[in-house]
């Protein structure tokens, strides 16, 4: 079990976790400024979201930011009920994560 430290504002029942993933291969998981990244898919308020947690080592403590990192979409959009099965990339020379992510309309899979 890898220790987990979270907010109030985070739903530690999760469906898959990943850990970011450096662009050069081979494709391991990425240190970036120094700690580890983790991308998670968790439940709040009945829907899927995607977050982000950090930590020195694999075998954790990790410590989750509290809001999401790809909010979900407005009412028409392609995720405006779920976002989910996230992967992310880090590019070190621009500074930046790169995300990709499906995501649930209400009119899809019910209401």
């Amino acid at each position: 079990m890898v220790p987990l430290r979270c907010s109030s504002s985070v739903n530690p029942t999760f469906r898959r976790l990943l850990l970011s993933l450096q662009t050069s291969p081979p494709l391991l998981a990425k240190r970036c400024w120094g700690i580890l990244c983790l991308l998670v898919v968790s439940f709040k308020a009945g829907h899927k979201q995607i977050q982000r947690a950090w930590s020195e080592k694999l075998a954790g403590a990790w410590t989750f930011e509290p809001e999401p990192i790809v909010p979900r979409g407005m009412d028409n959009d392609f995720d405006a009920k779920h976002t989910d099965a996230v992967t992310g990339y880090y590019f070190p020379e621009r500074k930046e994560f790169l995300y990709f992510y499906m995501g649930q309309r209400y009119s899809e899979g019910g209401a």
